[in-house]
């Protein structure tokens, strides 16, 4: 151990003073927090058990955002950034009914964190309607810089009706098991939990195509007897997406309409685009049709790394 290694693993302050012609030594130790890498191999990154989600016995209302799933330092977010993108060019390749059936291929799968909803509680892939993402998906791909609409996958939560956070942190699970397996073996290593290995879906991202993986490495869920499932990283996970259909309409067009009608309020709004669409989603369709700089405009704002990470700061503070 080099001197400064030891200079940082204790603080030894020594005092003497003579009592009855013997030398007292007294001693105060104090441990520096370094003291619990002891042992570790020096270099090596080391997972902090405070920063681990483990999964409870029900479902938790908690959500993925890819922004912080691809710059998350403990898992492998590059692969899952390659993962994301290779997906969505293969679907911008098929037909519509086609890519909603690969969509549908991405529900939950018995080795995901116990996050969302609930099967009871919303919609999933399951529930994605072919008519629902016909038109957005086809305006979409229309579109001359149509790949600019597809970062962060914030395109589907806000413009296809029904496919909300949870549906949308389906699939990102489904791209990232790979990573998530290997998240969880390290952490099951350093902290010597029960693990066992299961079946599951992965992408290939070079057969485009969802293949059976029979090594994802899962442990026990405390508190029961054979729910094995994949450990995630807290500082991905959001208890609401801040992105939707409706902040979208609030953010940005309630927001360019009321510069021009300045009593216009956000209700007043809301009313004039149910009278004259029949649903928000309706309205975001024309939008996206007619201007689709506004929804490149939101995209770009609500998937930036550094707006997320300021977000998530904020969930969790109040959270305090």
């Amino acid at each position: 151990m080099r001197s400064g290694e030891a200079k940082n693993l204790f603080t030894l302050v020594i005092l003497s003073f003579n009592l009855d012609d013997s030398i007292v030594f007294l001693l105060k130790f104090k441990a520096h927090p370094f003291c619990e890498y002891i042992g570790k191999k020096p270099g090596r990154i080391y997972l902090e058990k405070n920063k681990i989600h483990f999964n409870k016995t029900k479902d938790e209302k908690l959500f993925l955002d890819l922004a912080l799933l691809s710059s998350c330092k403990d898992i492998d977010g590059e692969s899952i950034l390659k993962n994301f993108d290779s997906f969505m060019r293969y679907v911008t390749k098929l037909d519509t009914d086609s890519a909603v059936e690969v969509f549908r291929k991405s529900h939950e799968q018995k080795v995901f964190p116990r996050l969302g909803y609930g099967s009871n509680e919303s919609s999933s892939g399951h529930g994605l309607k072919s008519e629902y993402f016909r038109e957005p998906f086809e305006i979409l791909k229309s579109q001359p810089d149509y790949e600019d609409f597809l970062y962060g996958n914030i395109f589907t939560v806000t413009l296809v009706k029904e496919y909300g956070e949870d549906a949308n942190t389906d699939l990102l699970l489904n791209l990232s098991i790979r990573e998530l397996s290997e998240y969880t073996e390290k952490a099951a290593r350093e902290f010597n939990l029960d693990t066992r290995n299961l079946s599951a879906k992965v992408w290939d991202r070079k057969l485009n195509n969802w293949v059976l993986a029979n090594d994802i490495t899962v442990v026990l869920t405390e508190g029961t007897e054979d729910d094995y499932r994949l450990l995630i990283p807290n500082e991905v996970l959001l208890e609401k997406l801040p992105y939707s259909t409706k902040n979208f309409i609030l953010k940005i067009m309630y927001v360019s309409e009321k510069s021009k009608r300045k009593n216009l309020t956000q209700d007043i709004f809301l009313k004039e685009i149910m009278a004259k669409y029949g649903s928000n989603n309706n309205y975001i369709v024309d939008i996206l049709r007619e201007y689709p700089d506004f929804i490149l405009e939101y995209i770009k704002r609500y998937s930036s790394e550094q707006f997320i990470k300021t977000y998530k700061r904020q969930q969790d503070e109040k959270i305090k």
